[in-house]
C-alpha cells in the first residue's frame, strides 16, 4: 500500500477534524443543538470531512468510481456548512442588535442566504454526479454562483451590522469580530471552488490538481474557521441568547424583527 500526497493530507484532516469534531459536540451541548446555531454547522462540517478522509484513504485499495465521487461531492458540500456557520454567528450577533436598537436587519436577509445555500448545496451535488473526470457539469457552475451570491450576503448582512455593535452587551460583542477574522478565510475557500469549477485545469485541475492548492487555499482556511467558531463557542455565554436580553427588558416576539433567527428550523 503506497500513500500519495492526497492520502498525506486525508490523514492530517482526521488528525485535525477528530479532536474538531469532539469540540464541536461539547460546544453543541453548551449552546444547543439547534439548526439556527453556527455550532452545529461546525459538528457538520467536521463531520463531512472526516467521513471525506476515509473515503480519499479507502481508494488506495479500492479505485471504485463511487469512492471517488463520494469525495469529489463531500468536498464540494463542505461549503455548505462552512457558510451557515457564519450565518449562524451572524444571526447571533443581529438578534442582540434587533433587541437592543431601533434599527432592525430583517430576517429575510438571512432566508435569501440559507436559500442560496442549499441550492448551492443541490446542485453541486447533482453536478458532481453528472460531471465526467475532464468536464464540469453547468449544475456545478449555478452551484459555484449559488455559494458566490450567499457569501456576497454574508458580507452586506455584516456591513450593515457593523455600526450598531455597540450596543450589545459586552460579552457578545466578540461576535463580530470572529466573523469579520473567519470571512477572509471563507473567501480563499470559494475562491478555490470557484477556480476548481470556472479554470479546471493545472493546479486547479478537479481531478490531480495541485495537493499544495487544494491545502493552502482549502484545507487551512476551513479548519481555521471552525477553530474561530470553536473558540467563540468556549468564551460566549452560555445561555446568554438575545432571547433571554427581551424577557429582561420585558420585550415580546410578535414582529419578525423581534424574531430569533431560527433560520434553518423550518427545513
Amino acid at each position: 500500500m503506497e500513500l500519495t500526497s492526497n492520502s498525506i493530507v486525508a490523514i492530517a484532516e482526521l488528525g485535525g477534524y477528530i479532536p474538531a469534531i469532539v469540540l464541536a459536540f461539547i460546544v453543541c451541548k453548551r449552546h444547543g443543538f439547534g439548526r439556527s446555531s453556527g455550532w452545529y454547522f461546525t459538528f457538520t462540517l467536521s463531520l463531512i470531512r472526516i467521513v471525506g478522509s476515509v473515503c480519499q484513504l479507502l481508494t488506495i485499495t479500492n479505485d471504485s468510481i463511487g469512492l471517488l465521487k463520494a469525495a469529489i461531492i463531500l468536498d464540494h458540500i463542505g461549503l455548505t456548512p462552512l457558510l451557515l456557520a457564519t450565518l449562524g454567528m451572524l444571526s447571533r450577533l443581529v438578534d442582540w442588535i434587533n433587541v437592543q436598537s431601533p434599527s432592525t436587519i430583517s430576517i429575510k436577509y438571512f432566508r435569501i442566504v440559507q436559500l442560496l445555500v442549499l441550492l448551492g448545496a443541490v446542485f453541486g451535488i447533482i453536478g458532481a454526479e453528472s460531471s465526467a473526470e475532464n468536464s464540469i457539469s453547468p449544475w456545478t457552475d449555478i452551484a459555484v454562483i449559488c455559494y458566490v451570491a450567499a457569501f456576497a450576503a454574508l458580507a452586506i448582512i455584516l456591513i450593515k451590522a457593523l455600526p450598531s455593535t455597540d450596543v450589545i452587551p459586552n460579552p457578545e460583542r466578540i461576535l463580530a469580530p470572529a466573523v469579520g477574522l473567519a470571512l477572509p478565510f471563507v473567501f480563499v475557500r470559494l475562491l478555490y471552488q470557484t477556480l476548481i469549477v470556472f479554470v479546471h485545469r493545472g493546479p486547479f485541475a478537479r481531478v490531480g490538481g495541485s495537493v499544495l492548492a487544494h491545502v493552502f487555499m482549502a484545507m487551512v482556511e476551513e479548519f481555521i474557521v471552525v477553530a474561530v467558531y470553536l473558540v467563540l463557542g468556549f468564551k460566549l455565554n452560555r445561555g446568554r441568547t438575545a432571547e433571554k436580553g427581551r424577557a429582561e427588558k420585558g420585550m415580546t416576539l410578535g414582529t419578525e424583527s423581534e424574531q430569533q433567527y431560527q433560520y434553518s428550523d423550518g427545513l
